[in-house]
């Protein structure tokens, strides 16, 4: 006999729900109210328990926070590397009691140049509203590198 739980029923929604955004060629996140990621897909597994800003930036955290619904570029840290993504956020909007941790659900959709450096770097520009400091720390690269690669890839 197989016993049905709440965990077992709430992990089952959100794999349903993952499912769909794979087929749809996007990520399903769930961040809980502490602005922590609470759910992932497997091969995001990593993100898990993480802070919306540190995998996401606080800029995407901070737009979270308004409780609006919300479009708009990031860079994305993983152990296996940064991804441009673009990011939807919606507040959670509760039809059952099966995610009551879930606040905010985010959407990420990769860019139409995932592995390209030009598309990390607007990206990251886009997240931080053009701020080259920001940018540059969130790349994990110096200001003057920033600065040579714009100029290198016409972003200037």
């Amino acid at each position: 006999m197989t016993t049905i739980t709440y965990e077992t029923d709430r992990r089952s929604v959100l794999e349903a729900a993952g499912a769909l955004f794979d087929s749809m060629g996007e990520v399903l996140l769930c961040v809980d109210g502490e602005m922590r990621i609470v759910y992932a897909p497997d091969d995001l597994h990593e993100v898990v328990g993480t802070p919306l800003s540190s995998a996401l930036g606080v800029e995407v955290d901070g737009l979270t926070r308004l409780g609006h619904r919300a479009e708009t570029r990031a860079v994305l840290h993983t152990a296996r590397g940064d991804r441009g993504v673009v990011v939807r956020i919606a507040p959670h909007v509760r039809h059952r009691d099966l995610l009551l941790d879930v606040k905010y659900v985010l959407v990420l959709h990769p860019l139409d140049e995932p592995d390209s450096e030009r598309a990390r770097i607007v990206a990251a520009l886009e997240a931080s509203r053009w701020r080259r400091d920001a940018a540059a720390r969130s790349l994990g690269i110096s200001r003057a590198t920033l600065w040579r690669k714009m100029r290198e890839y016409g972003l200037l």
